[in-house]
């Protein structure tokens, strides 16, 4: 995926307003921050976008791997689904120990967060191939629950599922040393040497000190996709101007964010080389 810093559409929706991005005070970021996690959430919600689709493979269970599993545990492993039914904790592998059970009825639901996959965000179909290599596959039925996708009619022992990625919750606080963060914490490098304009999101407890940037194991740089600058920067912009109390201008960034949204849908139709539809298809 494309992405741009988000700095460059911060200083650009600044800008748009009469103000220099270099003069702004705290007060004033935090608005513009808090205004940058709301509008892209909007413009990520709107449509199925080709660069947040995804297509994975997805099970009913968690694959097996070694280690302990607690009485009644279920997963999946080597085309069928086992429950641990020993009464307590075993370390033994499906299909060899007797600790396992086979399972055939069970609730056929795929959690939008499974361990090592990308989270799910708006389901978009379910298949029983993979669309991209069968491209005339048809979905299959489901049902969404709050946080998982129920197959209404399983037969098969997986599916494909083509969804668009959970858009990232950015409220953020400008970074600082003297600040503890903890694992989910979103802040924004406003003068890191390291990685000036971004956002980072606290992958551990206790972080203290510790620059986003310099540290993997502690920070993960949110990406923001590309297509979403224009947009943001008109919308920022509509935001700081309301606060100011300047309707007429405010309204003038309204309408050039939604133009630039009327644009960006009309790329991808382009690119599409299909008719349009309200909602896209990526393959």
């Amino acid at each position: 995926m494309r992405t741009i810093t988000a700095s460059k559409i911060i200083a650009g929706a600044v800008e748009l307003t009469g103000r220099l991005f270099t003069k702004l005070n705290n007060d004033e970021l935090q608005v513009v921050l808090r205004s940058f996690g709301r509008n892209l959430h909007a413009i990520w919600e709107t449509e199925f976008w080709p660069s947040l689709m995804l297509v994975e493979k997805r099970y009913f269970r968690p694959t097996w791997s070694a280690g302990s599993y607690a009485a009644n545990a279920e997963v999946y492993y080597t085309d069928a689904y086992y429950k641990n039914t020993s009464g307590g904790a075993t370390t033994g592998t499906p299909g060899t120990s007797s600790d396992w059970t086979v399972i055939t009825e069970f609730t056929p639901n795929i959690d939008f967060q499974q361990e090592g996959e990308n989270e799910i965000g708006q389901v978009f179909r379910v298949t029983e191939k993979d669309p991209r290599e069968h491209l005339n596959q048809d979905s299959v039925a489901f049902s969404l629950r709050d946080d998982s996708i129920l197959v209404d009619y399983r037969k098969e022992n997986f599916y494909w599922v083509e969804f668009r990625q959970q858009c990232p919750l950015i409220d953020a606080r400008k970074y600082s040393g003297s600040t503890t963060y903890n694992k989910g914490d979103v802040v924004y490098t406003y003068s890191s040497s390291l990685a000036k304009g971004r956002f980072f999101k606290a992958l551990q407890d206790s972080i203290l000190n510790v620059s986003p940037g310099s540290s993997p194991l502690n920070w993960e740089e949110i990406s923001i996709p590309f297509f979403t600058g224009p947009y943001l920067e008109h919308a920022i912009a509509s935001d700081i101007l309301l606060v100011d109390e300047k309707i007429e201008l405010a309204g003038i960034q309204m309408r050039a964010r939604d133009r630039a949204l009327e644009q960006e849908m009309q790329r991808v139709k382009n690119q599409s080389g299909d008719a349009f539809k309200p909602r896209f298809k990526t393959y």
